[in-house]
This record gives structure tokens, C-alpha cells and sequence, in this order.
């Protein structure tokens, strides 16, 4: 396969735009706990399969209220502090142990141990193991009942924001000592480093991109992504912005006040 790099902010919106690129499918060969994740989420499906489970993971993000997530983030983040959670490994924590609370998980120990296991192969697939497809279990186990899609749509929120928010909050730990609000050090981070450094897509047609051909098949790697970007934007925008500010903004107010 062909991979071409697009660097130009506007081009890489524009790709981001144009239903001729589509996002890179589940590989036919996956199997595993992690397959079943991957095959049952919008994330890497076009069409009616992904209108029809987007919908499903936008439902049960609008029942996740910012402000309180917000609120649970520093109450945990706080928590874990004086516990002894070492600050590298606080943004992780929190994020998984938030989400997996507000999504009604009740074993918040297994939820969060389990969450990293299946979030390092989530966005990319991975081999099969045995602790992976334990792991599947757990969040399955936890965030059920429903049907395949109802559930893995649950079980894809922490795992979409496991890497991405918890890279802006550690990042934006680094201003937390700065002065003004909270929100102008999440703000710097987005300036310091990109959440989500990579989004990949692959082109259904022969299409030329900034004067550039790209033939039907080929991957292309949109690098860096903006803050402008970072959510999304075009065909397939982030509908879990807020919630993701919020939860990084709660662990920057835990640790300021510390």
C-alpha cells in the first residue's frame, strides 16, 4: 500500500471533509476480545454502519454532563494524589476510573486496569492475547447489558479518550503552576503538544490532493493535527469535546491545589 503524508493545515481539512477518504477498516484477519471492540464501533466504519453506532456513542455522551465530570476528575485526581499515584500516571487513572463511573461500571479497580490493556491496541488493532481479551471482558462485563453495538459503544468512550485526553492533561500539568484559569493551561497544551499527533485515512478513488495524485488504495497520514483538529473536524468531528476538556481540567485543579 502506497502511504502519502499531508503536512498543509487546509489540505488536511479538506481530506477530513471529503467522503472520497474513509477511515482505515478493521484488518479481515483481526480476531479477539479487540476485534470484537473494533467491528462493533463507528469509529472505523463508514456508511450506514457508522451513522447507526455514531449515534449510539452520541447518546451516551450527552448524558455525560461536563461539569460534572469535571467535578469527579479533581475529587479522584485528589484522591489518587494522596494515595501515593505517582503524577505520570494520574491523568490515565483518572480518566479511566471517571469515565468508567459515569458509564456505571462498579469494580473501578478492574475497570481501570483493565482499560489501558485494551486502549494500547484500540485505534490500530493488535495480536490477540489472552490478557487482552480478559480485559475486553471486564469492560464488556461492566458496561453491559445490550447488544454488541450498544455495549462496545460504552466500552470505545474511555478507550477513544484513554491516550488522547490523558496526553493533554499530562501535558497540561506542565502549565499548571502558570497563573490564570485553568482553561488557559489546557489551552497551552494544545500549543505544546497534539493530543491526537496522527489521523490516517485511506482513498476509495483516484483523487489529487494539493496538486499531489493519490490513487485508490493508498493510506494517507494527516500530520500534525491542529487544535483546530485535534476533536475532529468534516465528516467525522468528536462529538466529546467538552467532556474531554473537562476531565483534564478537573486533574489541573486537583494538582494545583495539592
Amino acid at each position: 500500500m502506497e502511504t502519502f503524508t499531508v503536512t498543509d493545515p487546509e489540505r488536511i481539512a479538506a481530506v477530513l471533509h471529503d467522503e472520497r477518504f474513509t477511515v482505515v477498516p478493521p484488518r479481515e484477519d483481526e480476531s479477539g476480545g479487540l476485534a470484537w471492540v473494533r467491528r462493533n464501533v463507528g469509529r472505523f466504519a463508514e456508511g450506514e454502519p457508522h451513522r447507526r453506532r455514531r449515534a449510539l456513542a452520541v447518546a451516551e455522551i450527552a448524558a455525560l454532563d461536563p461539569t460534572a465530570l469535571r467535578t469527579a476528575a479533581r475529587d479522584t485526581a485528589a484522591g489518587l494524589l494522596v494515595a501515593g499515584t505517582p503524577l505520570a500516571e494520574l491523568p490515565g487513572e483518572v480518566t479511566a476510573r471517571v469515565l468508567g463511573e459515569a458509564l456505571g461500571a462498579t469494580d473501578l479497580d478492574a475497570f481501570a486496569a483493565a482499560v489501558p490493556v485494551v486502549a494500547a491496541g484500540y485505534l490500530t488493532g493488535g495480536e490477540p492475547s489472552a490478557e487482552t481479551d480478559a480485559a475486553v471482558e471486564v469492560l464488556r462485563a461492566q458496561l453491559g447489558p445490550g447488544g454488541d453495538e450498544e455495549v462496545a459503544a460504552r466500552v470505545s468512550l474511555p478507550l477513544q479518550a484513554y491516550a488522547a485526553t490523558a496526553k493533554l492533561a499530562a501535558t497540561a500539568l506542565g502549565f499548571a503552576s502558570a497563573p490564570g484559569p485553568v482553561e488557559e493551561a489546557v489551552d497551552l497544551a494544545f500549543t505544546e503538544d497534539r493530543p491526537v499527533p496522527v489521523l490516517r485515512r485511506i482513498s476509495a478513488a483516484d483523487t489529487v490532493v494539493g496538486g499531489e495524485t493519490i490513487p485508490a488504495g493508498a493510506e494517507l497520514v494527516l500530520s500534525p493535527i491542529t487544535r483546530e483538529t485535534a476533536f475532529g473536524t468534516g465528516r467525522r468531528p468528536c462529538p466529546a469535546e467538552a467532556q474531554a476538556v473537562a476531565l483534564v481540567a478537573g486533574i489541573v485543579e486537583a494538582v494545583r491545589a495539592r
